[in-house]
């Protein structure tokens, strides 16, 4: 089997998004991600209370709108790094993941061809198949592998064909 695809950011951006729900929640889809959240936030309200009973205990005055604005600060802060690292991680356009692909899947392997470079991996180099609503993940480790988006397929057909054809290679 052999197709083209084009792969852009959104794509890639996708696939990070997907492996934030691997980490967070042992799960590629979003099942169990709005727990995550929670967690997440109950834990920063945690943290942000320990600071109000430490001055209460110890006789000192609140002054409330500093606590808040510095609370404030903080997460700009936070936001705008994490904002510029996720910035700088961005591959480059027709590098070596963001661009076109040619795609050959055969009985022995994957061959990948790019702009750039030949890449060929067999079967037992894959370590599971993933997949969500708009891509197929084929993860030579816990985060690398192809990322294959489901809209370049030629048809549901087409992605049907795929999806056992890796699955039977991968869990062989």
């Amino acid at each position: 089997m052999e197709f083209e695809v084009n792969i852009d950011v959104k794509d890639y951006k996708s696939f990070l998004k997907a492996f934030q729900n691997y980490v967070r929640t042992g799960n590629y889809n979003k099942t169990g991600l709005n727990k995550s959240r929670v967690m997440t936030l109950a834990f920063g309200m945690a943290v942000g209370i320990v600071p109000v009973i430490a001055f209460k205990l110890f006789g000192q005055k609140l002054h409330w709108p500093s606590m808040v604005s510095g609370g404030v600060l903080i997460l700009f802060f936070v936001l705008y790094y994490s904002h510029e690292a996720q910035i700088k991680m961005m591959p480059k356009h027709n590098g070596v993941l963001v661009g076109k692909h040619i795609f050959n899947f055969s009985d022995s392997g994957v061959i990948d061809i790019g702009s750039l470079y030949e890449t060929k991996a067999s079967w037992q180099a894959f370590v599971s198949f993933q997949e969500t609503e708009q891509h197929f993940f084929l993860l030579m480790d816990t985060c690398i592998g192809y990322i294959i988006p489901k809209s370049q397929l030629s048809s549901e057909q087409q992605e049907k064909e795929f999806r056992v054809l890796v699955q039977s290679k991968i869990n062989a």
